[in-house]
């Protein structure tokens, strides 16, 4: 698959100021080309990863803090999920505070704010090893499930076949019925 970028989205370069305020409208476009470039480059990543139909989620930490005891923490991931309905290249934020729960907030690497998303770029290559890793976790756990699944029924038609009779498959009692 080839990787490609719409024409246009390339990264002019800002002149030297000679006064900030004359110069702000070209420094603007210089940032919002930038985040073009960023957004369009991702969505090439999504549309790689949705190719591999995995279906597992994974985040890896961005930023991080603070570690002081009773203040606020917060913590800002990028990742691969299911965010909204849709797969995708995500970002996340969990803020802890003093009460129960979490303020978490997800967003689609697109629709967050510029800042969590600039913060986020430099990660964006830990999202692979972190897929692979949870993904290798998950087939090893439905394996290990699909074994137990496979010998509980083979328990079961063996009992029912061995005693002739019925055998309930309600969970809560697994005893035999009588017709």
């Amino acid at each position: 698959m080839a990787l490609h970028m719409n024409k246009g989205t390339s990264v002019p370069t800002t002149p030297e100021p000679q006064d900030p305020l004359d110069n702000l409208s070209e420094t603007a476009k210089t940032v919002s080309a930038a985040t073009r470039k960023l957004s369009e480059a991702v969505e090439q990543l999504n549309e790689a990863l949705k190719k591999l139909n995995l279906g597992v989620a994974a985040w890896v930490v961005t930023c991080h803090g603070p570690d002081i005891p009773g203040m606020v923490e917060e913590t800002e991931e990028v990742g691969y999920a299911r965010v909204k309905g849709k797969w995708g290249v995500c970002l996340r934020r969990t803020i802890e505070h003093a009460g129960p729960d979490p303020d978490v907030t997800e967003w689609h690497f697109s629709e967050a704010p510029r800042d969590i998303r600039q913060r986020a770029a430099g990660s964006l290559s830990k999202i692979v090893p972190a897929l692979q890793k949870e993904a290798a976790k998950t087939a090893s756990e439905l394996d290990a499930h699909a074994d137990d699944a496979l010998k509980l029924a083979q328990n079961i038609l063996a009992a029912a076949t061995k005693s002739k009779t019925p055998v309930s498959l309600n969970p809560a009692t697994f005893q035999r019925e009588v017709k």
